[in-house]
């Protein structure tokens, strides 16, 4: 898609408030999409100050298997819970 890779832009940036997994596979994806863009370390120091939400455990320990440290993770193992989650998380952390 034309916007892929945009929230990989904003964490090498430093400017990603939040990220959102609704799988293990978009953790792969995103992983993936920037090592393509060799910006991985970046990325990963992007990540350490923005609010992580993994939609469920598996997707958590996904996460965490590669590195990322997980801020959220919802009750239910829907994307409302979740954003709802991370935007509580954000609020509090302001």
């Amino acid at each position: 898609p034309p916007a892929a890779g945009e929230s990989a832009e904003l964490a090498a940036a430093g400017d990603l408030d939040a990220a959102l997994f609704t799988s293990s596979l978009t953790v792969e994806h995103f992983l993936d999409l920037t090592a393509e863009r060799s910006e991985v370390e970046a990325v990963r120091e992007g990540l350490e100050t923005a609010v992580i939400g993994a939609i469920g455990a598996p997707t958590s320990e996904t996460a965490a298997d590669a590195g990322i440290d997980v801020d959220v993770v919802p009750s239910t193992a829907d994307f409302e819970a979740l954003a709802a989650a991370v935007v509580a998380t954000l609020r509090e952390t302001s």
